[in-house]
């Protein structure tokens, strides 16, 4: 055998020796982690990594403790505000989020599998976090917000009584807190740990009509 093919079989001797190391690594990587959340896998700021399914929701359910019972501040109108997540009923579907993170890694062939495990070894795969609102918490918490820091909110009208009489006071239009972009506003900034303060827009606004 010529020098130059020797050298070609330890080259190619050495790669399949490399490669079978992998495939050996990612094959016990995956027998330790059978039934537990892969490496490098985080739901927003928790990392999930090698936890089983109650490992994770309990977890999470402490990540949601945490976001639930701290403060958030938002800028409405030159003034801030200081909102208790409570309010808006603020919560965490811990189920859900547990559930997305046992399934991440697994799907697929499992070349397809080889393939996540291989480019996540040393990087994360970062999930978003399932939050959601109160609809009806948050839109009375947006029109107290209304009430108490613009000027000129939109009025419904009413019947005031004035001595004996019944005076109409009619509706007007005016400016209130926009709640589609300030539920987006709220839950982006509710959902973190580390929360910046968050800015509130204003829209113009007719008052509701009623028959």
């Amino acid at each position: 055998m010529s020098r130059n093919l020797r050298l070609l079989v330890i080259a190619l001797a050495a790669l399949l020796g490399a490669f079978l190391l992998v495939v050996v690594a990612f094959g016990i990587d995956r027998a330790v982690h059978s039934g537990d959340v892969l490496r490098n896998v985080v739901v927003e700021e928790t990392d999930l990594s090698g936890m089983n399914s109650d490992e994770a929701l309990a977890a999470l359910q402490a990540f949601e403790d945490e976001l639930v019972t701290t403060p958030a501040r938002f800028q409405l109108n030159g003034s801030t505000i200081t909102l208790d997540p409570a309010t808006v009923g603020f919560s965490l579907d811990e189920a859900a989020a547990t559930e997305a993170a046992m399934k991440v890694g697994r799907s697929g062939s499992i070349f397809k599998q080889f393939g996540w495990w291989w480019t996540h070894l040393f990087t994360d795969e970062v999930l978003e976090l399932p939050v959601s609102l109160d609809d009806a918490a948050f839109s009375k918490v947006a029109g107290d917000w209304s009430t108490e820091h613009i000027s000129d909110p939109p009025f419904d009208g009413a019947i005031v009584i004035e001595g004996a009489a019944a005076v109409a006071e009619y509706p007007r239009a005016g400016r209130r807190v926009d709640i589609d972009s300030a539920a987006v506003v709220v839950l982006e900034t509710l959902a973190v740990r580390d929360r910046e303060v968050g800015a509130l827009e204003i829209e113009s606004a007719s008052p509701a009509l009623t028959r």
